[in-house]
């Protein structure tokens, strides 16, 4: 027994290099076996719903513009697992946006939805953001005096704020609140409702979300009516 003891402490820093090696084997190989699980969940979800599935692409899909709450002017992107359709008139997209900076790299999660003839006001709603000694910046937001929970809970920007005053009545900020269980961040540019969470999510979670999101969209459409 004192042999192999002296034996592993002469050894350790080979012994402890292969117990490296291993886990990190079985970490990418479980990694791997998630990854095409998720796939086949897609696959499914598209062929029992009549969905299109795009496995890659460096723009977003049937859409020519560029936004800023997407990066795509410096280091590599690219869009994943696109599921795309229609669901009570309103185009959507869901998909993975892969971005490496650097050394960097994350995974995202990313929801653009449409729906034509309907022009919505631009804006960019984003978690709020608390002032800190490290952190102090200048926030012009639009702020809700009679709803400090909206005006606590977001910064919203992008256009005069009379008309986004206007736009956000109680039962529209009620609707943002209450999807608001993770950090959403959300865009209307052009057209496109886009909203994205800075988390890599399974397919469940983006199905789930979807449905929400959708549901978001329509109380904001019934805005411009």
């Amino acid at each position: 027994m004192k042999e192999f003891s002296a034996l592993l402490f002469k050894y350790r820093e080979m012994v402890g290099l292969l117990f490296f090696i291993i886990a990190t084997s079985i970490v990418i190989i479980l990694y791997i076996r998630y990854r095409k699980k998720e796939h086949h969940k897609l696959i499914q979800f598209c062929v029992e719903h009549g969905y299109s599935l795009i496995e890659e692409s460096y723009n977003l899909p049937n859409c020519p513009y560029k936004f800023s709450i997407v990066t795509t002017d410096y280091g590599y992107h690219k869009f994943l697992n696109i599921i795309s359709g229609n669901i009570c008139g309103i185009e959507f997209s869901v998909m993975d946006y892969y971005l490496k900076c650097g050394k960097s790299r994350s995974i995202y999660t990313f929801w653009m939805l449409s729906k034509p003839n309907y022009i919505i006001t631009p804006f960019n709603l984003r978690p709020h953001v608390k002032p800190s000694f490290f952190f102090n910046i200048e926030n012009n937001s639009v702020k809700f005096i009679d709803d400090k929970v909206f005006s606590d809970t977001f910064d919203l920007d992008g256009y005069d704020d009379k008309t986004l005053k206007k736009l956000f009545n109680s039962n529209l900020r009620n609707a943002f609140l209450n999807i608001q269980t993770r950090n959403f961040e959300y865009q209307s540019a052009r057209g496109y409702f886009l909203i994205l969470l800075r988390e890599e999510t399974d397919t469940d979670t983006k199905i789930h979300f979807l449905n929400k999101i959708i549901n978001l969209y329509l109380t904001l459409l019934a805005r411009f009516k």
